[in-house]
């Protein structure tokens, strides 16, 4: 069985401040810990520094947008799961991201704050968990 704890990071990346407080106040008492940030530049900075088990992002964003950062995230951190929330779902949008590289899940804005939201990304953290220590563990017997 999983535990999730304090030491399993999201990463939540909106360009749109308010959204990004309003998920922070939403998340308060969950079992994980989460990080934010509003520039998209700044994200694969945060990601060689911190632990990160998932991203949470938007796909339209001042300088790099969603899409860049599923590729860029996929090549260099395969470990890490990918969960979308953008407002502009449309098909050719979503074969975009699907083609730019792995998406755990695909949340449409506005979104509920529920159940839901939270238990896909309790599964993206053991996923990526599972990801992660199969790399160490192959990596070892090298």
């Amino acid at each position: 069985m999983h535990t999730i704890t304090d030491s399993d990071i999201v990463l939540f990346v909106d360009d749109e401040e308010s959204i990004l407080k309003a998920i922070d106040r939403s998340l308060s008492d969950v079992r994980f810990s989460t990080m934010f940030c509003s520039d998209s530049m700044q994200v694969m900075d945060m990601l060689e520094q911190h632990r990160i088990n998932v991203v949470v992002t938007d796909l339209k964003m001042p300088g790099k947008n969603g899409i860049e950062l599923v590729r860029m995230i996929n090549a260099k951190f395969p470990h890490i799961r990918i969960i979308v929330l953008s407002g502009y779902y449309q098909v050719s949008t979503v074969m975009s991201v699907t083609r730019a590289g792995k998406i755990f899940h695909f949340f449409t804005k506005p979104w509920k704050m529920d159940n839901e939201f939270i238990s896909v990304i309790e599964k993206a953290i053991i996923s990526s968990r599972e990801s992660r220590e199969s790399a160490d563990g192959l990596s070892a017997q090298v």
